[in-house]
């Protein structure tokens, strides 16, 4: 059996969301918000097959999939390359405070996001390098359907290589927290991803 779908999870809310702050590496728990909405994923993928779950390896996200798996009697394994992006000087920081230490710089993100440099931290560009080499690792490896419970940038820069748009259409349908993005995985869509992550990128 081949591998056939992806299904991209965002986790569910945690007290920073609810904080709008930026989150990227930090390591904290779902609130009980975040739960409930995992509990809600968990019921409207009740109906769908899903041969492996993984996770990043951050509380959030494992939290997130073990919610999915439990009906389901399943276990999880956390990928690194499903980290969120690292934001490097602006880890934990609110909007005011990010605006205060680094001016312009959320303005950059929110707008062009392709063109943010957070200092000590990642680029997009840095995200979509991992993203595809684990993409063409599971497309190697993996079969059947496959669940990766994950984050809001590393959702959006999977749906940019899938559906072959520049890394500025990242925001784009964006998806909240509990949500998914489902991806089939024909031979077009592997061909697009292989020549995506192009011999030196």
């Amino acid at each position: 059996m081949k591998l056939e779908k992806l299904y991209f999870i965002r986790h569910g809310e945690t007290d920073l969301n609810l904080q709008q702050r930026c989150q990227g590496r930090q390591d904290i728990s779902l609130n009980e918000t975040g739960s409930e909405q995992m509990r809600r994923t968990a019921e409207r993928l009740a109906g769908v097959r899903l041969d492996v779950i993984y996770s990043s390896p951050l509380r959030r996200a494992v939290e997130s999939a073990e919610i999915v798996a439990e009906p389901r009697g399943m276990k999880t394994a956390a990928l690194d390359w499903l980290n969120e992006i690292d934001h490097g000087a602006l880890e934990g920081l609110n909007r005011a405070e990010a605006d205060a230490a680094h001016p312009g710089l959320m303005n950059v993100w929110l707008e062009r996001p392709h063109e943010a440099v957070f200092p000590g931290g990642e680029t997009l560009a840095d995200v979509e390098r991992r993203a595809l080499d684990g993409l063409l690792g599971l497309i190697n490896s993996a079969e059947g359907n496959v669940a990766l419970v994950t984050h809001q940038v590393m959702s959006g820069v999977a749906r940019c290589a899938f559906l072959g748009l520049p890394l500025s259409s990242m925001w784009e349908d964006k998806l909240v927290n509990g949500d998914w993005f489902e991806f089939a995985l024909d031979e077009e869509t592997k061909t697009r991803i292989m020549s995506r992550r192009r011999p030196g990128f």
